[in-house]
């Protein structure tokens, strides 16, 4: 876990997107150490990046920490202008799965 510190932001969500294609889910300790390691870097993650990584957090059915979900909204708000309308519609989705809301700003 403590080299997850280390991966690049195409790394972190090639990684998760790999696990979750396999189908067996890394523990819920793992997905905790995955936030941690992504969330010092959710600025410098593409919107595809972005999108794979909620999608792929959604597929899995991890639970997601409070900072990690505000870094999201903050750094995929900055983003929304560079988002193609797949990046949109799997973001949307991985946001509906999770029962998560974006605020105000982020949907005007």
């Amino acid at each position: 876990r403590a080299s997850l510190g280390r991966f690049s932001a195409q790394e972190l969500s090639n990684l998760l997107w790999a696990l979750t294609s396999t189908r067996h889910p890394p523990p819920a300790a793992w997905l905790r150490a995955w936030q941690a390691a992504a969330l010092p870097r959710l600025a410098s993650f593409k919107p595809q990046e972005l999108s794979t990584c909620m999608w792929a957090l959604a597929v899995l059915g991890a639970s997601l920490g409070t900072p990690f979900i505000r870094g999201f909204f903050y750094h995929s708000f900055n983003k929304l202008g560079y988002y193609n309308a797949q990046d949109c519609a799997i973001t949307m989705w991985a946001l509906g799965s999770l029962h998560l809301y974006p605020p105000d700003t982020w949907r005007d």
